[in-house]
């Protein structure tokens, strides 16, 4: 039996997870289980939303929601791809303009792209990961490198 226990981004992924439960010619079973505040969290689905809709529609309404959220998904790298291509056209008429010897034009272009490249997107949010050891009593002390590399594997 396998329970998947997140909303796949790619239909492919879920199939593949659900063929992992039949081996050997025996038929495996499947389940999702799904936290509110992960589908809130990676999809921006609120946890009221799904009451609206008889219980036997949330699968289909899920799978709705992924697929907006991969069109959405598909804006954010194409916007991503017109700004790389933007920085590479920059780029090489930089370089041509070096190898002409055209120290004018390359003067321009090198602070046309630098103005583009400093200004970098800022982040919507940060991660932090946090870990904390405390022994009070100093009874862990053999166990204090490990714990350290632990940490710091992070």
């Amino acid at each position: 039996h396998i329970i998947q226990t997140f909303l796949s981004e790619e239909v492919s992924e879920e199939v593949q997870i659900q063929g992992r439960t039949a081996r050997q010619g025996k038929r495996g079973s499947y389940q999702m289980i799904l936290l509110e505040t992960d589908l809130e969290a990676d999809f921006g689905i609120k946890a009221t939303e799904k009451e609206q809709l008889p219980k036997g529609q949330w699968y289909g309404w899920l799978c709705k929601i992924r697929v907006e959220h991969q069109k959405e998904q598909c804006l954010v790298i194409e916007e991503n791809l017109k700004d790389a291509t933007e920085k590479d056209t920059l780029t090489h008429d930089y370089f041509d303009s070096l190898l002409a010897g055209n120290k004018a034009k390359s003067e321009e272009q090198f602070k046309n792209l630098y103005q583009l490249i400093k200004k970098p997107p800022v982040p919507s949010s940060v991660h932090i990961d946090l870990a904390l050891v405390i022994d009070v009593t100093g009874s862990m002390a053999p166990y204090a490198q490990s714990a350290v590399s632990t940490i710091q594997s992070l």
